[in-house]
């Protein structure tokens, strides 16, 4: 590259630019294409030059750092943080799903330690289901499908939910296993409160 007076240009091998800004673009653009290596394209230094021949030296190694190191490194960085992050989301997502329930929210630890009876679901059994996403989807499909006259009770409150878009009528934390289970638990606590309140009279 080389700077015209009198054209007021910058030539190489018969390419110019017009202005500053073209100029400035087209070294960004090839300091970048050559790894900041700014002798590839701006041409061989002359150490017949004199005082520019070291102005050369200076600038090809300042050119080199700042575009060739510093700006590579950060973009790399960049990059390799972007996909860390993204390896790393679908790392804890996957996660998520294995030790959590989508549909009531429930962990896996939680349900293990609700001391349900022996015969009771597992959790594999509990996700694939009693709280299978794709059951509730066909579920609310079926609901938009069906004539609203013909709802019975459960279904016109499922379906005025939808419509409010609200989630009360997803199961929060809780299964119907569980809640028969604690049903069971309740109606036993009471069997034998009666029998100790019979006793005492």
């Amino acid at each position: 590259w080389y700077y015209s007076e009198s054209h007021e240009r910058w030539f190489l091998d018969g390419t110019q630019c017009e202005n500053m800004w073209d100029c400035t673009v087209m070294f960004f653009y090839q300091g970048l294409s050559n790894s900041g290596e700014a002798a590839s394209f701006v041409g061989t230094n002359n150490p017949y030059t004199g005082d520019r021949y070291y102005l050369r030296i200076i600038y090809d190694s300042v050119f080199f750092i700042w575009v060739g190191i510093v700006l590579m490194n950060i973009i790399t960085g960049l990059m390799v943080d972007a996909f860390g992050s993204i390896r790393e989301e679908a790392g804890n997502r996957a996660e998520t799903l294995e030790t959590e329930c989508f549909v009531c929210g429930l962990s896996r630890e939680a349900y293990e330690e609700s001391k349900l009876e022996a015969g009771s679901p597992k959790w594999d059994e509990h996700l694939e289901k009693d709280h299978d996403l794709w059951l509730y989807v066909h579920y609310v499909t079926y609901l938009y499908q069906k004539d609203d006259t013909e709802f019975n009770g459960l279904e016109s409150y499922v379906f005025a939910q939808l419509q409010e878009q609200a989630l009360d009528w997803i199961p929060n934390r809780t299964s119907l296993v569980i809640q028969e289970q604690r049903i069971k638990e309740k109606l036993l606590y009471q069997e034998d409160d009666g029998e100790e309140q019979g006793v005492l009279a």
